[in-house]
């Protein structure tokens, strides 16, 4: 939980905390569950007190078990809104009975609380866990057995060593309901498995046990009083976070080591994950895209008041031929079109019966108007087929500050719907653009895009906004050109986040988990045609923007681009952007440092410059922010890196054993790279203060890893080479388990089944073809003796029938 947190807005964890403390709240007054406190994301209830009920333990383990429920709809519902991993949160949930002394401790905001040993048992009992577990005490089993609920209980396997207590035995609480709706054919046995042989299964393993594949955070304490009451502690945690959270560092005997890439989710999971990361990404690319029609709107509304065509104020924006109408109505739909507000100059044809664009490149007459914005994306594309990097501009121009932005507008950004073609080609595109991700890659996968492009959304909410900026004027119009300046233009032009996002989005697009350097010897003609200088940048470029100009788009393009000089711009910012990740290019990098130093210098003035850097340094950053973030993060991230790179030595697709220089690495990139980017940022001075975040993780995170770096290595050696055993076990597993086949004979070999179904190897020979038998058909025990035949070519079908007395089935 605290890592998730780090990466995320103070307001996002206010946002889950408030929804998940709120549907407690409901539940515990229907349960008739009394309330205690919340401390930071610790939930304390309590039963028994203040009226006495005897079946406390009873009324607690129901109501821990559908709180443990509630979790998955909750993350469900927030993740498009609290982004990616908000699903990976998980609560764990103590429980423990005894006496208490409750009160009220008089002074200011005075409230009930609860002391007595029974209070710090029942938080221990929550901090030695598991992730989405109710475990509580022995007092606590007697207490469900006495109540003719012992079939809820499970001993835990292992002894658990408590701070202060020693060894404890303790148990896992299943009550009806809520944590415990398994799918049929599930056991309690098989589920206590899972949780004994693996402190850090997966989100989907879990899923597989709980009837959901997903949970959320929270943590507590409770009690009961002398009567009997009862004390419930639920703790908050993720896939990355197998320890406690509560105030001790007790640990329990099994070994627990951080979720890591070597869990494998099953297909389905994998396909949910990726589901759910295409979502959050939508929604956040669509929020800016009804920025960017807003904004249109509000330059057409004013170009509209200063003309003699009143009658059609408010009513039509357009590219070209191609028109959309806004309803004056809140919650309005908006069309896709551009805004005819724009002095770039139009696609227009010319006395030589073309049509001519501003890069040279010329089209037929004939050609409609949606085609020629099809056209002029392509030409944007293209310049005369010259590669990406040579498109790299020093200076992107942004936007001038335009007064009408500074007018208050009644349209706001809550009261666009975006017009379902531009939605369902948005979520169309994301889909290819993740698909597009070598998703087996441990790190260069469409996971990494989202975290890069909720980062990156981070910084640019950490630019400052009017509500922080303090100007000595009451006018309108000068604070908002005051601040247009000292953002030099970023604020004022919705377009540039966009691009900002939309390259953090497709910068890995393609990646095939190696250095450019490989890359080029592996595809000679890709690294002829790049010119071997940024390979793996460039093709995510042409890859991307080949789809996004894709005639299936034509809606979404517009909607992004009013005209030529929007689309060309666009391009410029991506280009750039991506461009600049290739921190491995020493040209780049002396080129991106002269730039650095030419606009920031106290004598340079020219804005456009400082924003192109600045845009520069933003996706920069957010490609390698898990470095700046909490610890669990970057850990969780650099393992994936590390195995990646592992990967690809043991492949013989890299000359260098990782592992002998990755601690040292590590140390030279946070003080070459990590730690001069986070100042940066600082020194970029249009965020606010609250960006010297970045530093003082990246300083953090640089300094733990000098004291842990080298048995952290080792660790993660360890556990690649014991997921590969793992691996080729389950594979191994696979190919010689015994199943029902029909086996056929090859170059006149005998191989055929006798009248019973045969037994034999899946094990594929050189002259032997094995097909498993339909799972239908394994219950049949006679089988019709099946002549010898020559094994078919595996590319042709293979037509087979199985009869016995009574049917006969083909296949």
């Amino acid at each position: 939980f605290t890592a998730w947190s780090s990466v995320r807005e103070p307001s996002q964890v206010f946002t889950l905390l408030e929804s998940v403390y709120f549907a407690f709240d409901k539940i515990a007054d229907r349960r008739h569950v009394f309330k205690v406190e919340t401390i930071g994301d610790c939930y304390v209830a309590v039963t028994g007190l203040p009226d006495p009920q005897p079946d406390h333990a009873v009324i607690m383990s129901k109501f821990a078990g559908e709180i443990l429920h509630k979790m998955t709809d909750i993350t469900g519902q927030l993740e498009l809104e609290l982004g990616p991993d908000t699903t990976s949160l998980r609560i764990r949930i103590g429980i423990h009975s005894g006496p208490v002394t409750a009160g009220v401790l008089r002074g200011q905001k005075s409230r009930f609380q609860l002391f007595g040993d029974t209070v710090n048992t029942a938080s221990r009992m929550e901090s030695n866990g598991r992730p989405n577990f109710i475990q509580c005490s022995q007092e606590t089993a007697d207490l469900l057995t006495a109540a003719r609920k012992g079939h809820w209980v499970k001993r835990r396997e292992d002894i658990v060593k408590m701070k202060g207590k020693g060894e404890v035995q303790t148990f896992w609480v299943f009550p009806k309901g809520g944590m415990t709706r398994r799918p049929s054919g599930t056991s309690l046995t098989s589920m206590l498995d899972l949780s004994q042989s693996s402190d850090n299964a997966s989100m989907d393993d879990l899923s597989r046990i709980f009837a959901s594949d997903k949970s959320t955070a929270s943590s507590g304490k409770g009690n009961r009083d002398d009567n009997g009451g009862i004390a419930s502690s639920a703790g908050a945690g993720s896939d990355d976070d197998a320890g406690g959270n509560g105030n001790d560092t007790s640990t329990a005997t099994a070994k627990q080591l951080p979720t890591t890439m070597f869990q494998r989710p099953t297909p389905d999971a994998s396909g949910k994950n990726l589901q759910r990361l295409i979502n959050w990404n939508v929604d956040m690319l669509s929020q800016l895209l009804k920025r960017i029609i807003v904004q249109r709107q509000i330059l057409q509304d004013n170009e509209n008041s200063s003309t003699a065509n009143a009658a059609t104020k408010k009513t039509t924006m357009g590219f070209g031929a191609m028109a959309g109408k806004l309803a004056s109505t809140a919650n309005a739909t908006v069309a896709a079109a551009g805004s005819s507000t724009s002095k770039a100059k139009r696609i227009t044809p010319n006395a030589k019966g073309s049509v001519t664009y501003s890069n040279g490149i010329r089209r037929r007459r004939n050609q409609s108007v949606d085609q020629e914005f099809v056209n002029a994306a392509s030409s944007a594309a293209a310049y005369n087929d010259v590669n990406p990097r040579n498109e790299y501009a020093s200076c992107i121009h942004l936007p001038r500050f335009d007064q009408a932005l500074s007018t208050p507008s009644q349209l706001e950004t809550e009261d666009v719907t975006l017009p379902a073609a531009v939605s369902e080609q948005l979520r169309d595109y994301v889909s290819r653009v993740a698909n597009a991700y070598q998703n087996d890659n441990p790190f260069h996968n469409f996971s990494h895009a989202s975290h890069v492009t909720m980062s990156a959304n981070k910084i640019l909410n950490r630019v400052v906004s009017a509500d922080d900026f303090v100007v000595e004027s009451t006018s309108l119009n000068r604070v908002a050109a005051k601040l247009h300046d000292y953002t030099y233009g970023i604020t004022s032009d919705p377009l540039t986040h966009v691009a900002v996002m939309f390259s953090a989005l497709i910068h890995d697009v393609d990646h095939v988990g190696v250095s450019n350097a490989q890359l080029g010897i592996e595809n000679p003609d890709m690294a002829q045609k790049f010119k071997s200088r940024s390979v793996a940048e460039q093709n995510s470029i042409d890859i991307a923007w080949e789809m996004l100009m894709d005639s299936a788009f034509s809606n979404l393009q517009k909607c992004l681009f009013a005209d030529e000089s929007e689309l060309i711009r666009f391009r410029q910012m991506v280009v750039n952007m991506v461009i600049s990740t290739d921190i491995f290019d020493k040209a780049g990098k002396e080129k991106q440092k002269e730039r650095w130093e030419k606009a920031f210098h106290p004598d340079n003035s020219d804005n456009d410059l400082k924003a192109s850097i600045v845009m520069e340094a933003i996706i920069q950053a957010a490609d390698v922010a898990h470095t700046m973030q909490h610890w669990q993060v970057y850990t969780k991230w650099n393992e994936r890196l590390f195995c990646e790179m592992y990967k690809a030595y043991e492949c013989g697709r890299a000359t260098k054993d990782p592992s002998l220089g990755w601690y040292k690495g590590e140390l030279w990139f946070f003080d070459n790279y990590i730690i001069p980017l986070a100042r940066k940022l600082e020194r970029c001075g249009i965020f606010g203060v609250s960006i010297d975040e970045f530093l003082q993780f990246a300083t953090e995170n640089r300094k733990e890893w000098a004291a842990k770096g080298e048995s952290i290595v080792k660790d993660m050696v360890q556990r690649w080479n014991e997921s590969k055993q793992t691996s080729t076990l389950e594979s191994s597993s696979l190919l010689h388990k015994e199943q029902d086949v029909v086996v056929f004979g090859h170059n006149g070999d005998d191989a055929s089944s006798s009248n019973k179904s045969t037994k034999a190897s899946t094990d594929v020979e050189e002259d032997i073809v094995a097909i498993d038998m339909a799972p239908s058909l394994k219950s049949k025990s006679n089988l019709t003796e099946m002549p010898s035949h020559p094994a078919p070519d595996l590319e042709d079908d293979v037509s087979i029938t199985f009869s016995d007395d009574s049917e006969e089935v083909e296949c």
